[in-house]
């Protein structure tokens, strides 16, 4: 796994909190930590073949965490872009129905597996 992490915050239980990209070869998936703790909720999913490069093949991720009003309400609009082609985009609500979220002021890097590396040359986090 390879990722991104966008509005990451700390939460009243001392946990964090925030949404979460998750990349391999065969799917992209985002995923809320919720200001409430408890288990993270797989929002949307992605499948397919090759979303990366094989390795050591170099690409590129860009993620998009955005507060928007839809609807009269708050909706975070969420999308993953590999090597420029957005391969997710979905939009989460704040609502009575669903796991409750707010942005926060931190991003970063998720990497996990074995043997896993990471090389950057480039990491950039914009905020209006």
């Amino acid at each position: 796994y390879v990722g991104i992490a966008c509005w990451d915050h700390a939460t009243d239980h001392e946990q964090s909190a925030g949404f979460l990209f998750f990349v391999t070869t065969q799917s992209v998936d985002v995923t809320l930590v919720s200001d409430d703790g408890g288990a993270p909720l797989a929002i949307a999913r992605v499948a397919g073949t090759n979303l990366v490069p094989a390795f050591p093949d170099p690409f590129h991720l860009r993620a998009t965490c955005v507060e928007a009003a839809a609807n009269g309400g708050t909706t975070a609009e969420l999308s993953l872009a590999i090597d420029g082609r957005t391969v997710l985009a979905t939009r989460y609500a704040k609502s009575v129905k669903n796991y409750t979220w707010s942005p926060g002021s931190k991003a970063g890097l998720l990497v996990a597996g074995d043997r896993s590396d990471v090389f950057y040359d480039d990491f950039t986090v914009n905020g209006t």
